[in-house]
């Protein structure tokens, strides 16, 4: 009893498994005096040495045994002890093991867990000294100290295994969490912060550690009861739009929440995802409004077109009147072909099926050429040209940088409702041209300008909604100027007009060559 005390106490002395597997052997040699000795296994059905005396490497390295073949086999197997002394001559015991040495007396005893045999241990003798009936009985003692030892070595081993899954697992979700692009917030039962990311911080503007704060202080326009009662049910999520003030306007977050549920009849709180949706509601805002005015722009030079050419069906007018009205319906017909070629123009430069025509331009000719259209058509206007410095040659589609120059200069027009100057400034620089149009119009607000040349905006206020128009003229001229490898930007000191400058480069780049 003392010597199990012993191993005992020896073997619960570490948790290692490589090290009580050492233990083990060098202990069961020591105290059964044998020459050799082994310890093999279970794996894959079949018997491997994973510690052993008197085998050469090579051997321990390629041995597997087949459960039921051989000394350790049959152990296996079967679950029972097994003393052999002197020759063994049954077939079941044939040696699987190649030694050198001849073992006149042996010892075999498998290793048990809660589950079944695990393995076998095993000591052997090659002089004339045989084991004995009683070593075995010991032996078998020894051995189940050897499996309850293995076994809390390899639970051990899975808990550490499973501890360092689980901290891989959380420095996941803690780097996940963190990097997120949308806002996380993790409130508990009492409506409490108990987590929120950086995006959440950016998003509501916050710059102090806010966990314990109540969510109805942080997004006070967020109704918690009816999150809490959306989002009660397992799977049901709850999805809103709120806005949050802010130096710009309105940030629009769309919020989805879903329970956090340990218990499913009691959840533990709520996680809730912000992903700011400000850009898509302002889109969607902006192809409301052009659908809205596109429509009316459509139906406005159809409807006159229409009613000229009924009266004119329905009634005599002597020359001068049919002369008038069908002028009339030619302007509005060649109003709405303009419509459709800006529309055309912009869907085919957005999907890069525009080819264009390059050859040499002489900036100076085009823009006196379009300007003196518009000082015909707009004698309330004065239109300046002014050039300086020597313009280097120009290789670009000319018919596009006309419309380019006619959107920028119509757009002055409109913006300018007590007429006055409006100038167009051509500089020659040492990499190409530099372009300006200005006015002396109502300017753009600071906060708008960033958006001018988005397709379909068009700045809220009441002269834009007088003047009509769908938002597509700078639109198609910054894809033209960037098709043509330029660039194009918009400068307003409000209510002192406008500016806006493109830049073009003497070598046209190679963008806009996508066929149609």
């Amino acid at each position: 009893m003392a010597a199990l005390y012993e191993i005992g106490r020896a073997l619960n002395s570490t948790l290692e498994p490589d090290e009580v597997l050492d233990l083990i052997l060098g202990m069961i040699l020591d105290l059964f005096q044998a020459d050799a000795g082994s310890i093999m296994l279970i794996q894959d059905d079949h018997l491997r040495i994973r510690r052993a005396r008197g085998l050469s490497p090579e051997v321990v390295e390629k041995t597997r045994v087949p459960l039921g073949q051989g000394i350790a086999g049959w152990v296996a197997q079967t679950g029972e002890m097994l003393l052999l002394n002197g020759r063994i001559e049954d077939p079941r015991f044939r040696n699987l093991v190649p030694r050198q040495d001849e073992i006149s007396s042996s010892l075999c005893t498998p290793l048990r867990s809660r589950k079944g045999v695990i393995g076998v241990m095993m000591v052997r003798r090659a002089g004339a000294k045989r084991f004995s009936r009683s070593q075995l009985d010991f032996f078998a003692s020894v051995a189940d100290q050897a499996s309850l030892a293995l076994e809390n070595a390899r639970l051990f081993q899975s808990e550490q295994e499973r501890s360092r899954q689980l901290a891989l697992e959380q420095q996941k979700f803690r780097a996940i969490f963190r990097d997120m692009a949308d806002g996380v917030l993790v409130v508990d039962h009492g409506g409490g912060v108990t987590h929120i990311n950086d995006a959440a911080r950016r998003l509501l503007g916050l710059h102090q550690e806010e966990i314990g704060t109540p969510l109805p202080d942080l997004l006070p326009h967020l109704p918690l009861n009816v999150v809490r009662q959306a989002a009660s049910e397992p799977g049901e999520i709850f999805e809103a739009d709120i806005k949050l003030p802010s130096d710009a306007g309105n940030t629009v977050l769309r919020v989805t929440a879903t329970s956090l549920e340990a218990d499913p009849v009691a959840p533990e709180g709520l996680v809730l995802l912000l992903h700011d949706v400000t850009e898509r509601v302002r889109v969607e805002r902006m192809k409301s409004e052009f659908l809205s005015a596109i429509s009316h722009e459509l139906k406005t030079p159809l409807t006159t077109v229409s009613g000229f050419l009924e009266l004119m069906l329905n009634r005599e007018y002597d020359r001068s009147r049919q002369e008038q009205y069908l002028s009339i319906s030619l302007a509005e017909a060649q109003r709405l072909q303009r419509l459709i070629e800006d529309l055309l123009t912009l869907s085919r430069l957005e999907s890069g099926q525009f080819r264009l025509q390059p050859a040499p331009v002489f900036f100076d000719q085009l823009a006196a050429s379009v300007l003196a259209g518009f000082s015909e058509r707009y004698p309330g206007f004065h239109f300046e040209l002014r050039v300086e410095g020597e313009l280097p040659p120009l290789e670009a589609d000319g018919d596009l940088l006309i419309q380019v120059l006619v959107n920028l200069v119509s757009n002055s027009v409109k913006y300018s409702p007590d007429g006055g100057d409006i100038r167009v400034l051509v500089r020659g620089e040492a990499q190409g041209i530099r372009v300006s149009v200005e006015d002396q119009g109502i300017g753009i607000p600071r906060d708008k300008i960033p958006f001018v040349f988005d397709r379909f905006y068009r700045v809220d206020n009441s002269l834009t909604r007088r003047t009509g128009g769908t938002g597509l003229g700078l639109a198609n001229a910054r894809y033209i100027v960037e098709g043509h490898g330029g660039t194009i930007w918009a400068e307003s000191p409000v209510e002192k007009g406008s500016r806006f400058t493109f830049v073009l480069p003497c070598k046209r780049n190679e963008v806009g060559e996508s066929e149609a």
